[in-house]
């Protein structure tokens, strides 16, 4: 067994171990996405599928590491908060880790300044957003979550996130619901094929949350979400 490989699956241990801490047991099609080793990850949702949870959680436990720098960029503040408020909510509150004066922490949707610090082992989350390229240059990173992937530009990845990830080898998850073709859409497919070794992804209906859904796509909202949208819409942001 390489040395990737070991990674791997120790890293898997450790994110099994930190999900069973936090009471959280994914759907089928998040266990998917949480099973991957991919550098870069591409999910197509359906709404109310539960991606900013799944993407949220997925970083959680890496937030634990040492010596690491995150971001969660949305097109604007407010798109990327809702993944930053399932870490808050996870680690600052349900871990009671906000009462830990080694941890710097603002929450502030409207003033446009949201963080994490874990000082004790010098790792820092930071919410940033495309509307302020300015603010996207210069750093190094472990990983970026790009909140509602298919709003950003290609410009907002090509010059300012994809270079960030270069010196760490560090690796990026788009999650959206999809909108056509555009960035997303050019970078999922590297996703479907096989020479893209560092590429994974996948499309993610609706039904898949059978949380939400116990019935799948048999589920009767389901059902009449697909006789009273157009096939187009319904394609789109369901299935």
């Amino acid at each position: 067994m390489d040395a990737q490989t070991k990674a791997a699956l120790k890293n898997r241990v450790i994110k099994q171990a930190y999900f069973e801490k936090i009471g959280y047991a994914p759907h089928p099609g998040q266990a998917l996405f949480h099973q991957s080793d991919a550098r870069f990850r591409f999910a197509n949702c359906g709404r109310r599928f539960g991606k900013s949870l799944m993407v949220a959680r997925d970083l959680e436990p890496y937030l634990l590491q040492p010596n690491k720098h995150y971001w969660i960029v949305g097109p604007t503040y407010d798109l990327a908060e809702k993944e930053f408020r399932v870490i808050w909510r996870d680690m600052i509150i349900g871990l009671k880790l906000g009462k830990d004066p080694g941890i710097d922490k603002v929450y502030n949707k409207r003033g446009g300044t949201m963080f994490i610090n874990f000082k004790r082992w010098n790792t820092l989350l930071e919410v940033k957003s495309a509307q302020n390229p300015e603010n996207l240059v210069g750093e190094s990173l472990d990983k970026v979550i790009m909140s509602e992937a298919a709003k950003h530009t290609k410009e907002t990845w090509d010059r300012y996130i994809r270079p960030a990830l270069g010196d760490r080898r560090g690796g990026a998850d788009f999650v959206t619901t999809p909108e056509g073709f555009n960035l997303v859409y050019d970078e999922w497919m590297h996703g479907q094929d096989p020479s893209f070794i560092d590429y994974d992804s996948w499309k993610f209906p609706s039904w898949m949350n059978t949380v939400i859904f116990p019935g799948g796509e048999q589920d009767p909202e389901i059902q009449l979400l697909r006789r009273t949208m157009s096939p187009s819409a319904f394609t789109q942001e369901i299935g």
